[in-house]
């Protein structure tokens, strides 16, 4: 869980904090916790957002999550008190979205990789899948499944429906080209040793949620030329349609913050909504 929800105090060798953090996907069968946290000033430190590390054994995972899509995430709430994080599991988020951060391994290009462009472009994998998936199987039952209230026994002789798929199957092309652009930019960088720049990182996080909204528009436009049989329990698209509608409000992939963040970063306004550029 990445959002600060508790401002730390410094101990012996690291600090303590409790609180409550959720969502936290992947809880249910995660063995350790990122949680995000406030470091107050220290050190001649200014104050800041860290991500600290804890054993899962040391939280209580609360049941909240109860939504329309993404229920297998199970991003629950986590509460703790009083957790200790040493030194060496505390990551300024600051230093690190600018590729600064403790390695021992500075031979591993994995670890050289740019944080939030990293997570950005991770994000957009299930988006694709779940657009492919839809395509995939509007395609496969249209020769066998009319269109209502139309004298179409087939869905593929309609000039609409053919339409609505070439539009959707582009919708899904252009993010898996954005996805393969976005990771080979963070590829090329770590493999040289070198850091994207401030406006590369904000464009990257603007082309993620721009991909991330193309496939939903594209899983919207399958499930419309499909007819109102897709959202029956007993169909997969029903259940790619909540998921989609869920996921693509990631904050990540937030339509509305990132062109902000973007068009800041391009004209050189500082400071931005976010650090996690």
């Amino acid at each position: 869980m990445l959002t600060p929800h508790s401002t730390a105090r410094r101990v012996d060798g690291g600090w303590v904090a409790g609180g409550r953090w959720g969502p936290a996907s992947g809880c249910l069968h995660a063995q350790w916790a990122m949680l995000g946290i406030r470091l107050p000033e220290h050190d001649g430190r200014p104050a800041g957002s860290a991500y600290g590390l804890v054993p899962m054994r040391e939280l209580t995972v609360k049941d909240t999550w109860f939504t329309l899509g993404m229920r297998a995430t199970g991003s629950n709430l986590l509460v703790g008190e009083e957790l200790f994080f040493p030194d060496h599991r505390i990551l300024p988020v600051g230093p690190a979205t600018e590729g600064r951060y403790a390695r021992e391994d500075e031979e591993n290009v994995r670890y050289r990789a740019a944080l939030v462009p990293t997570l950005s472009t991770h994000l957009i994998a299930p988006f694709v899948g779940m657009a492919t998936a839809a395509l995939d199987y509007v395609v496969g039952e249209s020769d066998r499944r009319g269109i209502s209230f139309t004298n179409y026994e087939r869905m593929t002789d309609s000039t609409a429906f053919q339409m609505a798929v070439a539009e959707a199957a582009t919708r899904a092309d252009v993010a898996r080209m954005i996805a393969y652009q976005c990771a080979s930019t963070v590829e090329s960088h770590a493999r040289a040793g070198t850091y994207p720049s401030y406006v590369e990182r904000a464009r990257i996080r603007q082309h993620a949620s721009h991909a991330v909204q193309q496939c939903r528009e594209a899983v919207d436009l399958l499930v419309s030329a499909y007819g109102a049989s897709a959202v029956a329990d007993s169909n997969p698209l029903q259940g790619l349609l909540r998921d989609i509608h869920t996921g693509s409000r990631h904050a990540i992939a937030s339509t509305l913050g990132n062109p902000e963040l973007f068009g800041r970063a391009m004209l050189g306004v500082r400071p931005n909504i976010t650090e996690l550029i």
